[in-house]
């Protein structure tokens, strides 16, 4: 039997967060967030916010991003 497929989010659920310091974003958020821009074409931390930014709608089917 074929094993079943898992999402993108679920695929990533035991890893730790490794932050040392306080975030207002959730690990998993920046995560699916980074991946997705990477995959769309983004080559810097700055594309990856401004990819962020304008597919914030899209995300938040996903995952709450509640700080945006």
């Amino acid at each position: 039997m074929a094993n079943e497929p898992i999402s993108l989010v679920a695929a990533f659920d035991d890893l730790n967060d490794p932050r040392a310091r306080q975030c207002p974003y959730r690990f998993d958020e920046l995560l699916l967030a980074a991946i997705c821009a990477v995959i769309s074409g983004a080559e810097s931390w700055t594309t990856v916010v401004e990819w962020s930014e304008t597919k914030l709608d899209w995300l938040r089917q996903h995952l709450p991003f509640a700080n945006g």
